[in-house]
């Protein structure tokens, strides 16, 4: 029998994860667990939750203090007791047909399970359809990554070391270039999982987040990214528009030329180099 744990890491969405819950809650498949992990909230999370879990006896409560998404997703997989993991931030919403569409393609005692997408854009009632098998559109992908969007066996997590805590950002991605080291056994649900919310990025505190991990896994992944110079430059240049917006200036100099270098046929990035070295003209392009 397959058992899912499904992992709600939490951090002053009181408003929020009441609803989102509910969703987990009115699954089609019913052999599931929900583990919240209340990563140090200061509002009434818990106080708003008290209901449900009391009324639902596989509803599990865990509080720490804050340490971060990678550190809450980690306490929650020790937490708990199915056989496979689903993470779930606590915005997005799960589709009521998820779990049972995650168990019917366990057909070979897959390391994981990868499922579709319905991408809500912002400001818009407009849903995307992002498929797991060409996640990109350029027919290189290889699953998607996003909280909701992937089915994990327990063991297979744990042996790969779980989340990476150093990390404040991107901490998906790099879980995932862990996991294609393994070569693991996978399968597709061809269904959406998820309606994921598109939010705007460009808080400060994640522009310093962004930049730091970034930096962070280039060093940790050296290896993986000599072999794959185009994802080097990608990372380097997401890096350099970082530093840009946060107005480190020499430093994006210097991730842009380095991010040249990993893949000098890029026309874009050659662009992108030059228009950084006049950094009045790079702060109209990238605010």
């Amino acid at each position: 029998m397959i058992h899912f744990s499904v992992i709600i890491p939490t951090y002053n969405r009181e408003k929020l994860l009441s609803e989102i819950l509910d969703f987990v809650i009115n699954q089609t498949y019913s052999k599931f667990e929900i583990i919240i992990i209340d990563d140090g909230s200061t509002d009434n999370t818990y106080e708003n939750l008290k209901s449900k879990i009391h009324l639902h006896n596989y509803i599990n409560y865990y509080r720490q203090e804050n340490r971060g998404v990678s550190s809450a997703r980690n306490l929650g997989a020790k937490k708990s007791i199915g056989n496979y993991l689903i993470f779930l931030d606590s915005d997005d919403i799960l589709i009521k047909d998820a779990l049972m569409n995650f168990k019917n393609s366990i057909n070979n005692d897959e390391d994981i399970i990868h499922a579709d997408m319905a991408k809500k854009i912002k400001d818009s009632e407009k849903i995307e359809i992002i498929k797991a098998r060409n996640p990109y559109g350029n027919g290189k992908g290889n699953g998607i990554y996003i909280p909701g969007a992937f089915c994990i066996k327990k063991i297979f997590f744990e042996k790969i070391g779980g989340y990476d805590e150093n990390i404040k950002y991107g901490e998906n991605t790099e879980l995932k270039f862990r996991i294609d080291t393994e070569n693991p056994k996978r399968s597709y649900t061809n269904k959406p999982s998820i309606i994921y919310k598109d939010t705007p990025f460009g808080e400060s505190k994640n522009l310093i987040n962004l930049i730091n991990a970034n930096k962070y896994v280039l060093q940790k992944h050296k290896i993986f990214f000599a072999k794959h110079r185009k994802v080097k430059q990608l990372y380097y240049q997401n890096t350099a528009i970082a530093q840009v917006k946060s107005h480190r200036y020499k430093d994006a100099k210097k991730s842009i030329v380095t991010a040249w270098l990993s893949n000098q046929r890029n026309s874009k990035t050659f662009l992108r180099m030059l228009i950084i070295q006049i950094p009045f003209l790079a702060k109209k392009i990238w605010k």
